[in-house]
């Protein structure tokens, strides 16, 4: 990060405190520390049942790792990173160091029929595991759905982004952006610059052209046109190209080719991996933008407030109308001013002439002596005195 942006972000920080917006200024000082970790984290997030856990088994090539109904399922958090090996940890209220599970125990703490009610107190479960892309430097972190059965989880999966470098966001092919979407991306859009998009299930329903054309327009409306246009995909042909990979493995090329999974992936290639310290900057920016944003509104609502304040705009009043007094032509000042500049002048006068009277009489009395005549310094002395 180049120094004028990093006291840049000092500065907003430091007024972002002073005004009582802690937190924004603590994230500000969070994007700006450096990195340790230089995978890519990008949050998976959408409605319950978009097909976000079905989307991240297919983009680490594994047929059923999570549980599909991960959707609605407790409000954990799921991180997958590379590992040489595959190992699940579970972290929870009771295990807050984790505990190691098998992949198959996975849907017995993260799906709503292993854990209902999260009973179990999990927080987060992480998982590493040998998939190539996460090898390239991603981690993928699967989300709670927004807006869905349980309160709190667009709150959980917002302040995540707040740790993550890219969004990726999950549509449904078969439906429109609802409102509720639109809202989470507008706040989403406060905190992570760089939003990619997807269209899962097209396998069961391909998206029309009338449909894939309102979502990039509305989309574009809430973040601007540089937003690339939703990918359509089918997590569900890709799982079949896994099972398929060992015994027909032409078969097998041909529908990975078709879910269109390859074309998410590049995707993810092109913006996000291998981009840590440019994202970084860049939400950075954003979230100094925003919080830019938050300060001048609460200073114009002070303003506001200050019109509607019946004693502030007496007080006003009065200083105005003294203002105005003290311009007048025939202000008390102006007189008072004058008298004390003539006053001062006829002083002056008078010291000057009291002062030549002494020169002369000294000088009359020196010529009367037949002395020298009188010097300058002897002179100035006098008109000093």
């Amino acid at each position: 990060m180049k120094p004028e942006i990093e006291q840049f972000l000092d500065e907003v920080a430091t007024k972002a405190t002073g005004a009582g917006q802690v937190g924004q200024a603590e994230s500000i000082r969070e994007l700006r520390a450096p990195r340790e970790a230089q995978a890519a984290r990008v949050v998976v997030a959408g409605e319950t049942k978009r097909g976000k856990s079905s989307l991240v088994n297919a983009l680490v090539h594994e047929a059923d790792l999570l549980p599909v109904d991960v959707d609605v399922a407790t409000g954990c958090l799921i991180v997958l990173g590379y590992a040489a090996s595959t190992r699940a940890v579970v972290f929870s209220q009771g295990a807050p160091d984790g505990i190691s599970i098998e992949t198959s125990a996975l849907s017995d703490y993260a799906s709503v029929s292993g854990n209902p009610g999260n009973r179990k107190g999990v927080t987060h479960i992480n998982i590493g595991l040998p998939a190539p892309i996460l090898g390239e430097g991603l981690a993928l972190i699967d989300t709670p759905g927004v807006g869905g059965l349980e309160s709190g989880h667009t709150d959980l999966t917002v302040a995540t982004l707040r740790r993550a470098d890219a969004l990726l966001y999950v549509l449904d092919s078969s439906a429109p952006m609802n409102a509720r979407e639109a809202s989470f991306l507008r706040k989403a859009s406060e905190n992570v610059a760089t939003i990619l998009f997807v269209m899962t299930k097209i396998d069961l329903q391909a998206a029309s052209d009338e449909l894939a054309s309102s979502n990039a327009g509305l989309i574009r409306s809430i973040l601007g046109e540089h937003v690339d246009a939703p990918i359509p995909c089918s997590s569900e042909m890709f799982r079949r190209s896994i099972s398929l990979s060992q015994h027909d493995p032409e078969l097998a090329d041909a529908l990975a080719v078709e879910s269109n999974i390859p074309t998410v992936e590049e995707s993810l290639r092109q913006h996000v991996i291998g981009r840590v310290d440019g994202l970084s900057t860049q939400n950075a920016l954003r979230v100094a933008s925003v919080t830019i944003e938050r300060l001048l509104a609460d200073l114009g609502e002070a303003i506001r407030s200050y019109e509607h304040d019946e004693e502030l705009g007496r007080q006003i009043a009065d200083e105005r109308s003294r203002c105005e007094a003290l311009a007048a032509p025939k202000a008390a000042w102006r007189f008072q001013l004058g008298t004390k500049f003539q006053q001062l002048n006829l002083d002056v006068q008078a010291r000057l002439a009291t002062s030549c009277v002494e020169l002369g009489r000294r000088h009359e009395q020196q010529l009367s002596t037949t002395g020298p005549l009188a010097t300058m310094d002897e002179i100035l002395a006098v008109l000093q005195s």
